[in-house]
């Protein structure tokens, strides 16, 4: 089973940068299209400017749309990186850190990582309220 994956990842960026048929285009290719929750994403907020929220989610609201238009299996996930919140400052030191051979981890960029612990399921339902109930 192929997975679609996280902001990084394909569909993601093709939700964000280019048209519903290049999304649909993509989205075909995999058995399964993941979303994570908004907080994932934040880094974007300062590419994204003063309606990062709104538009993040309306990617993620795309995504999924597309997905059940093509019949896929949509999941929310994680893209768990540390267990917990307070976790956050590993990561941060990680990012950071420049690389053997040089060079910084894509993240370094932003002054904010995304947020990327083991949420509860309550955490998860909460961040994805955006979507309603069903």
């Amino acid at each position: 089973m192929v997975g679609s994956g996280c902001s990084h990842g394909e569909v993601f960026e093709t939700a964000l940068n280019r048209s519903d048929e290049d999304l649909r285009n993509v989205i075909s290719f995999y058995d399964y299209i993941e979303v994570q929750p908004p907080v994932s994403y934040r880094h974007l907020k300062e590419d994204l400017g003063a309606d990062a929220d709104f538009i993040i989610e309306s990617i993620i609201k795309k995504i999924i749309r597309i997905a059940k238009e093509l019949n896929k299996l949509i999941i929310a996930t994680g893209d768990v990186h540390y267990l917990n919140e307070t976790d956050a400052i590993y990561r941060d030191i990680y990012i950071r850190t420049k690389l053997v051979g040089g060079g910084t981890h894509d993240l370094a960029r932003y002054e904010t990582a995304p947020l990327q612990y083991f949420m509860s399921t309550d955490e998860m339902l909460e961040a994805f309220k955006f979507l309603g109930n069903e």
